[in-house]
C-alpha cells in the first residue's frame, strides 16, 4: 500500500546519509555554533533534512538552467524546447521539507547521530 511513500523516503534518506558531511558543513556554516550546541537531536535532524532538500533542489534548478542554455546556444530548437519544458524529477523536489507532518513522521522513525 505504501510502496510510493517508501520509495520517496528512500530517495531522500539514502542520498542524505551518503552526503552527510557536506550537509553538516552547510548547516554549521549557516548557523551559529552557540545555537547548534543548544539544539536537540530532533532539531538537528530536521535542519539536516531541510538543508539537504534545499541544496538538491537548487542543484537541480541550476542543472536545468545549464541544459536550457546549452541547448539554446547549440541552436537546436527541439532540444531547447525540451530543456525549457523539463520538470524536476520526483527525487529533486523537496518531499519531506514541503510538508511538516511528513517531516515529523520521518524524524520520529529515524535516529540520526547528533555528532558533527
Amino acid at each position: 500500500d505504501h510502496v510510493g511513500c517508501i520509495a520517496q523516503l528512500t530517495a531522500v534518506v539514502v542520498p542524505l546519509l551518503l552526503d552527510l558531511r557536506r550537509i553538516d558543513a552547510s548547516v554549521v556554516k549557516n548557523m551559529k555554533m552557540e545555537v547548534i550546541r543548544g539544539l536537540k537531536v530532533v532539531q538537528i535532524t530536521i535542519a539536516r533534512i531541510v538543508t539537504f532538500e534545499v541544496c538538491r533542489e537548487q542543484e537541480a534548478k541550476e542543472l536545468l538552467k545549464a541544459q536550457h542554455k546549452q541547448a539554446k546556444q547549440s541552436g537546436d530548437k527541439k532540444a531547447s524546447a525540451k530543456a525549457r519544458a523539463a520538470k524536476f524529477g520526483d527525487h529533486t523536489k523537496p518531499y519531506l521539507a514541503s510538508d511538516i507532518s511528513t517531516l515529523a513522521k520521518v524524524v520520529q522513525h529515524f535516529r540520526f547521530d547528533r555528532t558533527f
